[in-house]
């Protein structure tokens, strides 16, 4: 199995830009943004699931590419489609993705 064959099991890679408003004036503040779901912009979003963490131990075990730890955010929005936010660490530098868990 490689490094991403599970973290990409029946899921796929969106941009961050997938999962919060541009134009979005909600709070009077325009640096504060609203999650939406990616697949049909529903912007009630539960991130309470708990952070999970990924360990590769440094050899690009953690399911991302990276040699670094994964960190994922599972969002459940009340449309009931579940995704991941991810934050995948490696060499000094972090990447953030969207994972979207397929057959929704």
């Amino acid at each position: 199995m490689s490094t991403t064959e599970w973290l990409l099991e029946d899921a796929r890679v969106l941009p961050l830009e997938a999962v919060y408003l541009i134009d979005d004036n909600h709070w009077h503040e325009p640096n504060v943004k609203r999650l939406i779901c990616p697949l049909c912009d529903s912007t009630y979003q539960d991130l309470s699931g708990g952070a999970v963490i990924v360990d590769g131990e440094d050899e690009y075990g953690d399911g991302w590419g990276g040699r670094g730890p994964l960190l994922m955010l599972p969002a459940c929005g009340e449309c009931g489609h579940l995704w991941d936010i991810c934050f995948g660490f490696h060499k000094g530098e972090t990447f953030v993705f969207v994972r979207v868990r397929e057959g929704q």
